[in-house]
């Protein structure tokens, strides 16, 4: 092994490119480490040119491209890596004996012309991938040592683990990207709050709620309730959820400068007490789901028939109760008696498990996907509500 500081560096820098992904510096410094002209970090697979995608030190571009367009299909070499087992050192000669190597045209039209003689390199298996990470020498400056391979061995170990991180960020943050373009779509509300209340995460719908300040707000950070009368049920609400998984209220709020009404399902998400290492990673406890009935879009009553097992007539009832009629209307609209609409109603209820219209026209919103939208006008410039004095 290199009894060198400069190799404990090397690892080190690994840390930092997992939050950077800044893979070219570390190259270079892992080039100048041991000794080599070129360094190379590509995928590795039966479907793909080696350096396709790669990042590479050393090598010019011109170079980089006669590869990828020509030699990666007669490259003895890097064909033998990708069946050698993943994180043992291999060198040039372990791969492809000198007499073949001579006499190939990788070496004499691609690596000659160069003055490139000798490499070094390994496999990577990170999840489904396989990285190649290889270096190489001119002839003059002469193979690489018995020494390179134990310090390479150790830097494989560094850099797979590197590399499996940065797979991991990356399937998180396309995930939440989806997420969030799935819950922009949609016309309700979504927000997540942590133990104490504060936001965690919102949608584009929420976000314009909180900036209109008209029913929902903050204060001091906190989410609360605009209008006094709801003040304090939609603060018990959230504190008989928070830390109690699958807990669950439904209320509604009322606007203070308009007539606006939105019923709020309050769920809680996390656990009381979850032994865990504090990673400084905030985790949410409270889920709401925020329907504002006068912006919901209409939904026909086929689709009610087909997600809930309704009736014809059942699914028209629903339907019309959830375009905000009273049952007067309902039954107005589809030409029936008001006791016909309540026998509806309750036949509704058994179905859905609910016990008020209120409750149905929630488990109805909250269950079925959106089936239109419309980007929401944002409120821009709404101040945060200051405590009350």
């Amino acid at each position: 092994m290199i009894a060198d500081p400069n190799l404990d560096l090397l690892l080190v820098q690994l840390f930092d490119v997992a939050a950077s992904s800044d893979w070219s510096n570390w190259l270079a410094s892992a080039r100048r480490f041991f000794g080599a002209a070129v360094a190379v970090l590509a995928p590795v697979s039966a479907s793909a040119h080696i350096l396709q995608g790669g990042i590479t030190d050393g090598v010019p571009s011109e170079r980089l491209d006669a590869y990828r367009n020509h030699f990666h299909r007669v490259d003895n070499w890097s064909n033998r890596v990708k069946v050698v087992p993943a994180g043992a050192p291999q060198s040039m000669q372990m791969l492809v004996p000198d007499d073949e190597l001579l006499r190939s045209e990788i070496y004499n039209d691609y690596m000659k012309p160069v003055g490139r003689r000798y490499a070094l390199g390994m496999t990577l298996d990170v999840g489904p991938s396989r990285f190649l990470f290889a270096l190489g020498r001119s002839k003059d400056e002469g193979d690489f040592a018995s020494e390179h391979f134990a310090a390479m061995e150790r830097v494989g170990t560094f850099m797979r683990r590197t590399l499996a991180t940065q797979r991991l960020l990356q399937a998180s943050e396309v995930n939440a990207l989806a997420s969030q373009a799935v819950m922009n779509q949609s016309r309700r509300g979504v927000m997540l709050l942590d133990a104490s209340l504060r936001v965690v995460f919102q949608n584009r719908v929420a976000s314009d709620m909180v900036m209109g300040g008209d029913i929902i707000g903050l204060r001091a950070g906190q989410l609360v309730a605009v209008n006094r009368n709801d003040e304090r049920r939609f603060r018990d609400a959230l504190d008989a959820v928070a830390s109690r998984v699958g807990e669950q209220r439904i209320l509604p709020l009322h606007g203070v400068r308009t007539d606006c009404k939105v019923t709020v399902s309050v769920v809680g998400i996390s656990p009381a007490h979850a032994p865990m290492i504090d990673l400084g990673v905030v985790r949410p406890a409270i889920l709401l789901i925020i329907n504002d009935n006068a912006n919901l879009p209409e939904v026909k009553p086929e689709h009610l028939e087909s997600a809930f097992g309704f009736t014809v007539q059942e699914a028209r009832t629903a339907s019309l109760l959830l375009a905000g009629l009273e049952l007067a209307e309902v039954a107005e609209r589809l030409s029936i008696s008001k006791e016909t609409v309540r026998y509806h109603l309750k036949s509704l209820f058994a179905k859905t498990g609910t016990h008020s219209q209120r409750e149905l026209v929630h488990y109805i919103t909250v269950s079925l996907p959106p089936l239109t939208a419309s980007a929401p006008k944002r409120i821009v410039g709404a101040p945060e509500i200051l405590p009350r004095t």
